[in-house]
């Protein structure tokens, strides 16, 4: 019995029997495998869902920082807009003070007294009606009353100052018997681009012409000529007033002849107005009119009881 049961059930005596293999099976299948990428997905949803909140959460708090900024600068202006209209309300019920008056024509400086050193001798050619300084001398040569006057013929303050007391002065100076000398410095600085005048200006234009008018012209043709620039003069200072035709004319009614005219159109003294200029800014010169009588410098030329009493001399 036992033989016939070991042949029917195919086993070999002495050997263990082995677990019969389940048929179709087919191959085996890693859990593992199948719970990964459910896993990774799920944790990605999350990782995003925190994101978002998070993100959120920022936008939220910088909504209300942002809202807060605007409520205090609506706030602010709020403030401004009250305190305009107070401040309209007072003007509205205080009563009306009376304004001062404007004026247009040009004021003096204040006073100063800069410090002017003594004078340079020209390096350059100067005409022949003026010292070895470059002053173009009117008067008394021996005068025991010497002014020296530094002007820019587009300078409104010295127009001004040349209407009130200068043209007076010189006429003063040109009397027979007169003891008073006027020396003026013709500067050119008001509008000028180029410090050795290559491009001359309106200021070295008139400042040329004058030199001319003393290389070849009496004084008295000079005095008559500085009176008419300055009567022509804009004080606004125009870049294009004092043409060379203008000049021309100017210094012909005032008695210039041709050789003048011919100076002035070829601007022959141009390099001694540059260096005329230049002196007087080294000396100490700051502006003009600057009015030096016997070495000492007038504090307020408009108002100096010493310069009143030369140009009032009589006859």
């Amino acid at each position: 019995m036992t033989s016939q049961a070991s042949s029917e059930t195919g086993a070999e005596p002495g050997r263990e029997s082995e677990p019969l293999a389940v048929a179709d099976a087919g191959p085996e299948v890693d859990l593992d495998l199948l719970e990964d990428p459910l896993t990774l997905e799920v944790a990605r949803l999350r990782q995003g869902m925190i994101l978002g909140f998070v993100v959120l959460v920022a936008v939220g708090l910088a909504g209300i920082v942002l809202l807060l900024l605007i409520r205090s600068e609506v706030a602010a202006l709020r403030e401004q807009v009250i305190g305009f209209q107070a401040a309209v309300a007072t003007q509205a019920t205080a009563p009306t003070q009376p304004q001062p008056a404007t004026s247009t024509e040009p004021q003096a400086a204040a006073p100063t007294e800069p410090e002017i050193t003594e004078p340079m001798r020209m390096q350059g050619k100067a005409p022949s009606g003026a010292d070895e300084f470059g002053a173009l001398l009117l008067g008394n040569r021996q005068g025991t009353s010497v002014v020296e006057v530094f002007v820019d013929f587009q300078c409104p303050y010295c127009q001004r100052w040349d209407q009130q007391i200068g043209d007076d002065l010189i006429n003063a100076a040109l009397i027979e018997g007169s003891q008073v000398l006027v020396k003026v410095n013709p500067l050119a600085f008001l509008g000028e681009t180029t410090a050795d005048l290559s491009v001359p200006g309106a200021s070295a234009r008139a400042a040329n012409a004058a030199a001319c008018i003393a290389e070849y012209e009496e004084p008295a043709v000079l005095s008559r000529y500085i009176a008419a620039v300055y009567a022509a003069a804009d004080p606004s200072e125009p870049a294009g007033q004092f043409p060379e035709t203008q000049l021309v004319d100017i210094a012909t009614t005032a008695g210039a002849g041709t050789q003048t005219t011919e100076c002035i159109r070829t601007s022959e003294f141009m390099p001694y107005v540059a260096e005329v200029t230049r002196n007087s800014f080294v000396r100490g010169v700051g502006g003009t009119p600057t009015v030096i009588l016997n070495g000492s410098v007038i504090p307020d030329p408009f108002a100096s009881s010493e310069l009143q009493a030369l140009a009032t001399a009589p006859s």
